[in-house]
């Protein structure tokens, strides 16, 4: 058959073969840890092989690496700063592009289903699509809504997983350049059923409703990933990351989609521009503990539109080598196999105990030592 059903557990879940399928006979649908992937209804399907065509994974192109220039710094507004995972590169272009009547699209948490979704903003509240989140996003159908204003001749941003980007791209089956697609340095996205059974346990544990999740909270300086979940009563569960059960798996990897694992986009990226933390500029003498962005133009067209988005003086943003990037872009397939492994073993216990009491079975040792590492450096800082 001349469709996608052959991809399997390659699927990255950019949805672009549903939206690209002209009879709509392919509906994206969870599996059993809860990520999307595309199922075909062969009574609508004509075997067009429009799905195939538009799927970043059945193609056998390759990632090329064509980075130009690269960036650190961070915003100029203190207050965009701390709401971002690290300098604020997004809101910098994103700001940009609103002040040119665009559309911004990135991904937001939807807290009546507490999915990740692609959402698209047209005015400055660009909060919900700040930080990183991750866990798996659901395009749904915002590539159609990215075609339908680009055909507006409208400048769009579109920043999301460097999978997806592709799916994107495949999708529109041309040029814009009036789109800038920019993508994130990503360690995988971890299961949104296990992030949602994580959350009832809380919401349980604190008597209300989850109404916001950052997890980049800052709450120890940008060098300490940390977690704040808010609630409806407005408490808040607020915590280093290496001490909550869902984060400490996440950085472990276990609770990944499967082509997380062999991911090709870890070393090259179809974007116009990359952006992730800057964390090399720490042993440089160019870091801080509020946070700082790096950015990399990785075509002409990202790199014109950079230029123009440096000019607005709204950031404190400075070249640097472009080999300064290169620790970034690595394969870690050792790393990767280990936790793919792990992964098995961690849904044994999943499906015999559920999600809590298997991430605590399987991280409480790490999580008690980290408690214990910070409870031995608060008592040290107090006596000094």
């Amino acid at each position: 058959m001349n469709n996608i059903s052959h991809i399997a557990s390659d699927c990255t879940g950019c949805t672009s073969c549903m939206n690209s399928c002209p009879r709509e006979a392919i509906k994206m649908l969870p599996d059993n840890v809860g990520f999307y992937y595309p199922y075909i209804n062969t009574d609508l399907c004509i075997d067009c092989g429009k799905c195939v065509k538009a799927c970043p994974v059945a193609g056998s192109d390759d990632v090329i690496d064509n980075r130009i220039r690269a960036y650190y710094g961070a915003s100029q507004n203190i207050d965009v700063v701390s709401k971002s995972s690290s300098g604020g590169a997004f809101s910098v272009m994103a700001e940009y592009v609103l002040e040119k009547n665009g559309l911004v699209c990135g991904a937001a948490m939807n807290y009546e289903t507490m999915e990740l979704e692609y959402k698209s903003s047209d005015n400055s509240n660009l909060d919900s699509l700040r930080r990183s989140k991750y866990i798996a996003s659901n395009p749904h159908t915002i590539f159609k809504e990215v075609k339908t204003e680009l055909n507006k001749d409208r400048l769009v941003l579109f920043c999301g997983l460097a999978c997806h980007i592709d799916g994107l791209k495949k999708f529109l089956n041309k040029e814009y350049l009036n789109l800038i697609t920019c993508d994130l340095i990503c360690g995988g996205t971890a299961s949104p059923l296990y992030f949602r059974e994580h959350i009832r346990v809380l919401e349980k544990k604190y008597g209300s409703k989850v109404v916001d999740v950052n997890f980049r909270a800052k709450l120890y300086g940008w060098k300490e990933h940390s977690l704040k979940i808010s609630f409806a009563n407005r408490k808040e569960y607020a915590t280093s990351a290496f001490f909550d059960s869902f984060f400490k798996g996440y950085f472990e990897k276990p609770y990944q989609r499967d082509s997380c694992y062999k991911c090709k986009y870890r070393l090259a990226h179809r974007s116009d521009i990359i952006i992730a933390d800057y964390w090399a500029g720490l042993k440089k003498g160019r870091g801080n503990n509020e946070g700082v962005s790096m950015v990399i133009t990785n075509s002409k067209q990202g790199d014109e539109f950079w230029l123009n988005v440096l000019k607005t003086q709204n950031h404190n943003f400075l070249e640097m080598p472009i080999e300064d990037s290169n620790y970034v872009f690595k394969k870690e397939e050792e790393r990767y196999n280990k936790a793919f492994s792990t992964k098995r073993e961690f849904m044994c216990l999943y499906e015999k105990y559920g999600f809590e009491k298997a991430a605590r079975m399987t991280y409480f040792k790490g999580i008690f030592i980290a408690k214990l590492k910070r409870l031995l450096y608060n008592i040290k800082k107090q006596i000094l």
